[in-house]
């Protein structure tokens, strides 16, 4: 049967993610964002749930045990004796204190099929797009500010709201020759992020790249050139630094003349693909507010000169 999909792009907040560790909360969360996908806010029959396991090609029973969970928890309002259920609004969870972010995730229908891979590319591309944004203002201070691009350097991390260090976990960068020259992270990180194992996390990675939520580069670090090959090459290194890991002899064809290269692999250069969007939460919490206050009819009438909004008692 096929799926009725009334919005095909869905922002999910990435305050959200670091609350889905387990395979049953990835799949809740699928549940919910599917469900926003098929529905208007809300769904009043049987033919919504079905929507919902044509999509997810979940079993009837295992979309209605993540629905269960959703109302259990606040997500799913649902009227008792009834097969209504309604879905919270990103401007709920705002109220709730579950998003303090404006930063958020755009998922399309085909991100449903590699969800958990989805989540990690979502974290990786934020963390990646605030360390750059920690770099380009503090690359160099002797810059002018309009080179900068920013009038107030803390004025402006305060706006952005990642003031933090602890937030960015990066080293400082005081000039252009301390910036680091690309973007990596190692397979532990990427489990720390999601609170999965290394094996998982090393599972997902390849499933992202191969979804094409982002890409990556090999990078190495030149140790040394030779113009022959030397035996135990490696091991003679590894004596001598025994400190040193991931090191390499690999044949070097860039040059004229084919050469014997001793490296040092680092980790994977990782180039976001996936899209970021920011979403401004809290103007929808003010918009749900003036539409849930019941002792007054509202009549909008903005003026651009003032731009007042007059309320007229019903």
């Amino acid at each position: 049967m096929s799926q009725r999909v009334v919005n095909s792009r869905i922002n999910i907040p990435i305050d959200l993610i670091p609350t889905v560790t387990t395979i049953k909360e990835v799949n809740r969360l699928k549940v919910f964002v599917a469900a926003k996908m098929v529905s208007p806010g809300f769904i009043s029959d049987a033919q919504g749930i079905q929507n919902i396991c044509s999509l997810l090609k979940f079993s009837h029973r295992t979309v209605m045990t993540h629905m269960a969970d959703l109302v259990r928890i606040g997500w799913v309002g649902h009227s008792p004796g009834t097969t209504t259920y309604y879905f919270r609004s990103w401007a709920w969870f705002y109220e709730k204190g579950m998003i303090y972010n404006r930063d958020a995730a755009t998922a399309d229908v085909r991100a449903l099929n590699h969800f958990q891979s989805f989540l990690l590319s979502a974290k990786l591309a934020l963390r990646i797009r605030k360390q750059e944004l920690f770099e380009r203002l503090n690359r160099d201070k002797s810059l002018p500010r309009k080179t900068v691009g920013v009038k107030s350097r803390k004025s402006a991390i305060t706006k952005r709201g990642i003031a933090s260090q602890d937030q960015l976990d990066t080293p400082r960068s005081n000039s252009g020759k301390n910036k680091l020259p690309y973007h990596g992270l190692s397979i532990q990180a990427m489990a720390q992020m999601l609170n999965l194992s290394p094996a998982r996390a090393c599972a997902l990675k390849k499933e992202a790249v191969a979804a094409g939520y982002f890409r990556t580069n090999k990078k190495y670090n030149i140790i040394s050139s030779h113009p022959t090959p030397i035996p135990n090459l490696r091991n003679l290194y590894l004596k001598a630094f025994p400190d040193k890991k991931n090191i390499r002899v690999m044949r070097d064809y860039s040059s004229t003349e084919p050469s014997i290269l001793l490296v040092e692999q680092l980790h994977d250069e990782i180039i976001p693909v996936i899209p970021l969007k920011s979403v401004k939460y809290f103007k929808l919490y003010q918009k749900s507010v003036l539409r849930t206050i019941s002792p007054f009819t509202f009549r909008r009438n903005f003026r651009m000169s003032s731009k007042v909004l007059m309320f007229e008692v019903g």
